[in-house]
C-alpha cells in the first residue's frame, strides 16, 4: 500500500500496476518509466515513503514524491537476482544470491550497499544427515 492508499502491484512481466481504492487502474510502470526490469519481485515502501523494487538484474528506488534510483552491482549490491527487501532502523536491507546486503538511507546516504558479513547463507546440517 502506497502512502497515498493506492495500491501497487508488482508483476512478472508488466511492471507495477498501481490501483486505487476501488480497484481502477490508475497507471502502468514500467522499463520505459526508469524501473530496471519488467519484473518485480518484492515492494518495500519504507519510512521515508519511497518504494523499494527488487527486480532479476537490481533494484529501483523510486521516491514517491520526487523520483527514481537505480541500484546495481556499480552502488555494491552484487548476486543476481535479487530476491527480498526490508527495512531495519534506519537501513534497508536485500536478499541476493550473493547473501544479504545493507545501505543506510534518511541522511542522504542511498549510495553504497555494503555486504553484511555477520550473516551466513549456509545452514548447518542436522547430524542425523551425516550418516
Amino acid at each position: 500500500r502506497l502512502p497515498s492508499g493506492n495500491l501497487c502491484v508488482g508483476t512478472f512481466n508488466g511492471g507495477l500496476a498501481i490501483v486505487n481504492r476501488a480497484g481502477v487502474l490508475k497507471r502502468v510502470v514500467a522499463t520505459g518509466d526508469g524501473l530496471l526490469s519488467n519484473a518485480a519481485y518484492s515492494l518495500f515502501v519504507a519510512k521515508d515513503d519511497a518504494l523499494w523494487v527488487t527486480s532479476p538484474v537490481g533494484i529501483t528506488r523510486i521516491a514517491l514524491k520526487s523520483g527514481v534510483s537505480l541500484f546495481g552491482a556499480a552502488q555494491g549490491l552484487t548476486g543476481k537476482p535479487i530476491y527480498s527487501i526490508a527495512q531495519g532502523g534506519n537501513r534497508i536491507f536485500v536478499a541476493t544470491d550473493d547473501g544479504l546486503f545493507s545501505v543506510p538511507f534518511g541522511s542522504g546516504s542511498l549510495d553504497h550497499f555494503e555486504a553484511v558479513r555477520q550473516v551466513s547463507c549456509a545452514l548447518p546440517l542436522p547430524s542425523e544427515w551425516n550418516r
